[in-house]
């Protein structure tokens, strides 16, 4: 853009504001042929509750349906929005009118498994099939005892809010323009959740996050994790608990390192074996956290290198000089 006699390039935000005003918004968007007969009661009357205990309004409740659904802007003038059928469509009305908003879930006990061992697809609106989708998930989110002092808690492998709202925000946020399913994968200690779509023309992931990083709202602690700053949370007034986030994860990577070497006590565990376990860390901080367990008495290797295998202890006792 011109910045007087020059030529400037254009800032992030007017770049999103453009943005904005060239792509409507398809899910506020009406379907032609739908009516409210294509919303499943039941997704309604959950909508309604959830709409009427976080907004704290009782009177939700008692509103008739077509004034409730007019008052969360699901409809308009009688039709029937896109949104509507993502959220409160039957599995009937979603085949007729969004068949391409299907959700699949997978999962898979091995990384480099090709084939699944568990497939369900959804293929309702989202009210409809969440808490089945969270069941199927958690069925196999294991547990991991973290020791604190004389305290012992156990952590689950997925944090269900976060899982949770990554679905929601694969569901609310993706293209419905574009043909493609919505696909939650799970593997034993991680899960994928892909929608199709992408970011506006001109916006990407690291424009973005080079922003965020600039601004300090996020660190990268590894190449490949991101966290909030320690800005952020004295901003918010909470330097305590990033504090206390930082410690955790620390001490939780050294748990989980230190219970796959007591499980493998017999035959030992190789570094390659040990850097599966903490896969979002680099070798050299899977080194560092077996370097403090040591430290501690709480494993040991035997052997040299990368030939070296680790085991649980303090390990045998070096004679010193005679």
């Amino acid at each position: 853009m011109r910045g007087g006699e020059d030529l400037v390039p254009m800032t992030q935000d007017l770049l999103q504001r453009i943005f904005a005003e060239t792509q409507p918004d398809f899910s506020a968007e009406l379907c032609r042929g739908a009516t409210l007969s294509d919303l499943d009661p039941i997704a309604v009357e959950k909508f309604r509750t959830k709409w009427a205990e976080r907004s704290k309004r009782s009177d939700l409740l008692s509103l008739p349906v077509d004034l409730l659904l007019e008052d969360a802007e699901l409809t308009r003038d009688g039709g029937v929005t896109y949104a509507a059928l993502i959220l409160l469509g039957s599995q009937r009305a979603m085949g007729r009118h969004l068949a391409q908003a299907e959700v699949v879930f997978e999962y898979r006990s091995d990384d480099a498994s090709i084939s699944y061992q568990q497939r369900q697809e959804f293929r309702q609106g989202f009210l409809l099939f969440e808490e089945d989708l969270w069941t199927a998930i958690n069925l196999r989110n294991d547990l991991h005892a973290l020791h604190d002092g004389l305290f012992r808690r156990e952590i689950p492998t997925l944090n269900e809010n976060a899982v949770r709202e990554a679905i929601l925000n694969a569901v609310s946020h993706r293209d419905y323009r574009l043909a493609g399913s919505v696909f939650v994968r799970q593997f034993h200690k991680w899960i994928q959740v892909e929608s199709p779509g992408g970011f506006p023309v001109g916006v990407t992931a690291d424009n973005i996050l080079a922003s965020l990083i600039d601004a300090g709202a996020l660190e990268r602690p590894s190449p490949k994790k991101l966290t909030l700053s320690r800005r952020y949370y004295a901003f918010v007034g909470k330097r305590g608990e990033y504090t206390r986030r930082r410690g955790l994860d620390r001490d939780t990577n050294k748990a989980l390192l230190r219970k796959h070497v007591e499980r493998n006590a017999r035959e030992g565990s190789p570094l390659s074996e040990l850097n599966q376990v903490l896969p979002s860390l680099s070798p050299s901080r899977v080194q560092n956290l077996l370097r403090e367990l040591k430290q501690d008495g709480l494993v040991h290797p035997l052997g040299k290198t990368k030939a070296a295998r680790w085991y649980p202890g303090p390990g045998p006792v070096e004679a010193g000089p005679p």
